[in-house]
């Protein structure tokens, strides 16, 4: 593109130069021209693996500082927040009800991460969870042998010989 009324740069009059502001820009050596990508969001969660409805620690870094973060779970908003000046984040949600694997995004600034989050429920218990009341009876059965052991009789019935 040229710029018109100018005189070219051979003297003469009556031509057209080129535009200064369309001319291509050199970079200055040692600098570099391109624009920097944005540093990587990372988001962590304190488990991986939790039942429904318990604590779930939300943590992250890079955001725009003070910047609004906004955790979602399967696409829905549970939280919002702000960054804190160095970028960070920190929240704690609630874990989906349902059972199965969870996305959970975090997006702050233009971007979005998601890490997974399982839920799930255990039926097994171990033998130091056991319920109070299977305790009891493990421990008045094992009283029972106990003292039958010893020649006491815990029934109260008392024993005949035979003849």
């Amino acid at each position: 593109m040229y710029a018109i009324g100018t005189t070219p740069g051979d003297g003469t009059t009556g031509g057209t130069t080129p535009d200064p502001a369309e001319q291509p820009v050199t970079p200055t050596p040692g600098t570099d021209s391109a624009p920097q990508p944005e540093p990587e969001r990372g988001v962590d969660l304190d488990v991986d693996t939790t039942s429904p409805g318990a604590d779930v620690a939300v943590t992250g870094h890079n955001c725009p500082p003070t910047g609004e973060v906004t955790v979602e779970v399967d696409g829905r908003e549970v939280q919002t927040g702000t960054a804190r000046s160095d970028g960070t984040y920190a929240a704690t949600i609630p874990a989906p009800t349902g059972i199965g694997r969870h996305d959970v995004g975090v997006t702050c600034g233009s971007g979005t991460t998601t890490t997974r989050l399982d839920v799930v429920v255990t039926t097994m218990q171990s033998g130091t969870q056991a319920p109070a009341g299977a305790a009891a009876a493990a421990a008045a059965l094992l009283l029972f042998f106990l003292l039958s052991g010893l020649g006491m009789n815990p029934t109260g019935r008392t024993r005949t010989r035979p003849a």
